[in-house]
């Protein structure tokens, strides 16, 4: 369930002590508005080397640089502020529901696949803008009023290969082979129309035979290609270039997209799920809502019991598996001699 923070980061040698830094929290208290803001790396940033031997539950992404960590060091929790290659310290306490209730006015959260999810009454955490410089910030008012089911939906499904799928989906959509929404598009004419829609002529650079795209373009993507036109006689842009410059498959793409994310690709396996501070066992259905299949368990069962789970859902796919064989050849025997 645990997987060190040593594979996210650069981590050392020095353990951190929670008594540090709520001494230095006090003393960061006692400075004014403008000082806290000058020396708030010197008060809060952590070294690298102070979190050899602290072990991730689970993390938060704000975005793509911005991370929320909750993490424990022997029989404390810790959360930290990862932005890029700096950690920064929030809170820390013995007890993981004091902790979040103390940083965000919440006891319960959920931790599937090292995601963390901090709720409130079944919504998710969805405003974490100003984590950041959370001891500066004197308003700590959380907004929860994030999907927790697409929350669980987003961290559970495979996103890249959900996209490939969905482009593949368009361009068969538009009549182009599935190949190209992975590759260049070998652009060699434009050609716009009254109602606003533009075709674009793209020719297959090994069988040179041409393909058309019918679709509302940007304005200033057609004025972009027809520059580009002008100067030779072809140039090149990826599929997502030309799927983003498109109005109408780009909502062709979003409900491809949607039907993809909801049918296909999520991970319907069991999974441990940490749970307000209780170990379960878990399965996620399609629309992200959760259903437990073991509860109450200790740290040194989960993984008997998930290959006790898993085993008895093999052994039902087979015995299901078996049973459609015999009806398919018991239906074959009927056509072939009739009732008898």
């Amino acid at each position: 369930m645990y997987v060190t923070i040593k594979s996210i980061e650069r981590w050392f040698d020095i353990c951190m002590q929670e008594s540090y830094y709520q001494e230095r929290l006090k003393a960061f208290e006692k400075l004014q508005y403008e000082e806290q803001i000058r020396r708030y790396d010197e008060y809060f940033l952590i070294p690298p080397n102070d979190l050899e031997k602290t072990e991730m539950i689970g993390i938060t992404n704000i975005s793509d640089n911005e991370n929320l960590i909750f993490c424990e060091e022997e029989d404390t929790k810790y959360l930290l502020y990862n932005n890029q290659d700096e950690l920064y310290y929030i809170n820390s306490s013995k007890d993981d529901s004091e902790l979040l209730e103390q940083t965000f006015g919440t006891k319960e959260y959920e931790v599937v696949d090292n995601h963390l999810i901090i709720k409130k009454n079944d919504s998710a955490l969805s405003d974490l803008a100003d984590i950041g410089q959370y001891h500066i910030n004197s308003n700590k008012e959380f907004d929860f009023d994030g999907d927790i089911n697409e929350i669980r939906k987003e961290n559970l499904v495979d996103k890249e290969n959900v996209i490939k799928k969905a482009n593949e989906d368009l361009a068969e959509k538009y009549m182009l082979p599935k190949s190209v929404a992975n590759q260049e598009l070998n652009i060699t004419d434009i050609e716009t129309h009254d109602n606003g829609k533009s075709t674009l002529t793209i020719e297959d650079e090994e069988t040179k035979k041409n393909e058309y795209l019918y679709s509302d373009f940007d304005d200033s993507f057609t004025e972009e290609v027809k520059e580009k036109l002008s100067l030779k006689d072809s140039f090149k842009l990826m599929f997502e270039e030309v799927k983003n410059a498109s109005k109408q498959m780009t909502m062709g793409f979003l409900s491809f997209y949607g039907a993809r994310f909801d049918e296909e690709h999520l991970d319907y396996d069991p999974k441990v799920v940490l749970e307000n501070g209780e170990y379960k066992i878990s399965r996620f259905n399609q629309d992200g809502s959760k259903i437990d299949l073991k509860r109450n368990l200790k740290q040194s069962e989960i993984n008997k019991e998930l290959d006790n789970i898993i085993k008895q859902q093999q052994e039902k796919h087979k015995n299901i598996d078996r049973s459609n064989e015999l009806t398919h050849e018991l239906e074959l025997k009927k056509q072939k001699y009739g009732d008898e």
